[in-house]
């Protein structure tokens, strides 16, 4: 396990103790190749009815893929917000904002610009 992402131990001793009685947590464990997964791991402390005894029941899903993408994509939206920033600003007055035209085809930079009145 990744200790920086969960503390197995931390966790049971507050299920044992009463102080939580579910997890839902992710985290990443190294695989037997070594390399690193994503696991999200939802359980539920149940008293056992015969014995009296505690019962975690959960499940553990591995959800390498969908960290995968969304890493690729908050990649994605920084590299369009990088571009959108170094597009020039129109020097007439500093302003964005460019009028199209699609029936004529002619654009006007800044309609508001001072030097065009």
């Amino acid at each position: 396990m990744k200790s920086d992402d969960i503390d197995l131990f931390a966790i049971a001793d507050q299920l044992i103790s009463g102080k939580l009685d579910h997890i839902d947590q992710t985290f990443r464990m190294q695989h037997i190749d070594g390399h690193w997964i994503w696991l999200r791991v939802r359980c539920e402390l149940s008293q056992g009815a015969a014995d009296s005894g505690l019962h975690l029941i959960g499940i553990a899903v591995d959800i390498t893929e969908q960290k995968s993408l969304a890493e690729k994509t908050v990649e994605a939206d920084l590299r369009l917000r990088d571009a959108i920033e170094t597009i020039p600003k129109p020097s007439c007055c500093g302003m964005r904002k460019i009028a199209w035209c699609s029936a004529t085809r002619i654009s006007s930079a800044c309609t508001n610009c001072p030097t065009r009145r």
